[in-house]
């Protein structure tokens, strides 16, 4: 799968603002009892700077996954990488 820059950007925005409205419909106090932080767009694209390239096949955990946007933003750092590995395996946690 090949996805253009601005194709990306979108899919990744929308993303974004459905964890926006999401930090808004729960109150803090629920959210602290279940450890929620939802994480914006900008520190999901760093975390998934951060990960190398090279690799064929890839294990990614992300524990508290919320909607999935780091999850998001690592595969679609992986999908523009020049040695994108041909598997990705995805363990995403959430309690809510």
């Amino acid at each position: 799968m090949r996805l253009h820059t601005n194709e990306s950007k979108e899919w990744l925005d929308e993303i974004e603002s459905i964890r926006y409205e999401s930090t808004h419909l729960l109150p803090d106090e629920a959210r602290a009892a279940l450890g929620q932080f939802f994480t914006s767009l900008p520190t999901a694209e760093l975390m998934a700077s951060m990960f190398t390239e090279g690799s064929d096949t890839v294990y990614l955990l992300d524990p508290g996954a919320g909607i999935g946007l780091l999850t998001a933003a690592f595969v679609d750092r992986v999908l523009k990488s020049r040695s994108r590995p041909r598997v990705i395996h995805v363990t995403a946690i959430e309690i809510d």
